[in-house]
């Protein structure tokens, strides 16, 4: 789970299934989803920008844009991803 700071009371999860959910934090209801066929293992949202990066356990690194609602890139690693941070 990460608070969407460009997306004023909005947070995103990542699910054991790969599906992607941004939340209203005050409703608590879903405002999309988005698959991503991967098992997510950790998610991060930058604070200054709509990027969120997310690890899987396939050794794969998704960028997500939440303005535009896709992926804007993707890393293949040598390893599982289960640790990412933004300074």
């Amino acid at each position: 789970m990460s608070w969407l700071s460009t997306e004023h009371g909005q947070f995103v999860v990542g699910f054991d299934d790969g599906v992607l959910v941004v939340f209203a934090i005050k409703s608590g209801k879903q405002i999309y989803q988005y698959s991503l066929n991967y098992p997510i293992n950790k998610i991060v949202a930058f604070s200054h920008a709509s990027l969120i990066a997310i690890a899987h356990d396939n050794g794969k690194l998704t960028l997500f844009d939440s303005n535009e609602r896709k992926v804007i890139g993707a890393v293949d690693c040598d390893e599982p991803v289960s640790s990412i941070a933004f300074d």
